[in-house]
């Protein structure tokens, strides 16, 4: 019996699998589902029709093989990025930093993408020291904080075989087909006004809008997320944001100004 996802189906994927059966105990009230692969299964790339993740694979080592070039440039770097990164992850990560070019190229976006989700983490299961994985702390705490446990030598970690191995994770399954997707990267208070506009004249059909307001006087996205930030080109210190709904939201009526900003915008006709 040929099967496949309700996920799978809503985002576009084949499924290289298969339900070979499906057993239902009435005493433990289970449901057992026997899974098997599809032979010669194989996992198209959207870009190309090949089989995935070639761009990304290919991308991968062309980034590590610049790496040598920041040798000078990571001994130039504050304390924390030393004892954060070994010298070969800080050299690639450099490389990244430069060459990815990450707004304009699906496959850069990719490749940055997988390399912004294990920026830093657990131990073995990121690229860097002990650190959280949802936020970066300062470089004070966090330099103080490896000292005190004597984690001051971070991971030696080869960048390149870490990002490949991700990128097979990640793929393993298949990936998406989706088609005229679009990221616009910006104010979302000036860009949703700039689609509400074009809205109105070309009448496209909107299927689903989903967004994610910033949480109200609770974190700071710039600030905790400062790291992620320097590799996509922004400053190697943490900083907070001194500009308009960039902060910590401790104002409740400039967070609900906000809001209604962002709600006006979407009324379409």
């Amino acid at each position: 019996m040929n099967s496949e996802s309700l996920f799978a189906v809503a985002l576009g994927i084949n499924p290289p699998w298969e339900v070979e059966g499906i057993e239902f105990s009435k005493d433990n009230k289970r449901l057992d589902i026997k899974i098997g692969f599809r032979r010669g299964a194989t996992f198209p790339c959207p870009v190309c029709g090949t089989a995935a993740p070639v761009h990304e694979t290919a991308r991968s080592p062309e980034i590590y093989s610049k790496r040598n070039y920041y040798k000078r440039a990571i001994e130039r770097l504050p304390e924390f990025y030393r004892m954060c990164y070994c010298d070969e992850v800080l050299k690639f990560l450099l490389s990244a930093r430069k060459h990815l070019n990450w707004k304009n190229n699906s496959v850069d976006a990719t490749l940055m993408s997988i390399l912004l989700v294990y920026l830093h983490g657990k131990l073995e299961e990121a690229m860097s020291n002990q650190m959280s994985m949802t936020k970066a702390m300062g470089i004070n705490y966090s330099v103080n904080w490896w000292k005190k446990r004597k984690l001051t030598k971070p991971p030696k970690i080869n960048p390149l075989d870490f990002v490949m191995k991700k990128l097979d994770w990640r793929y393993e399954k298949g990936i998406p087909s989706v088609y005229n997707s679009r990221v616009i990267l910006g104010d979302s208070t000036i860009e949703l006004k700039n689609i509400t506009q074009k809205a109105q004249e070309t009448a496209p059909r909107f299927s689903l809008l989903f967004t994610s307001p910033p949480y109200c006087s609770l974190t700071d996205y710039h600030a905790d997320q400062w790291l992620r930030l320097w590799l996509l080109g922004g400053q190697e210190t943490p900083k907070s944001k001194q500009e308009k709904f960039k902060g910590r939201f401790v104002s409740k009526d400039d967070y609900c100004n906000l809001l209604d900003v962002i709600g006006n915008h979407i009324q379409l006709p």
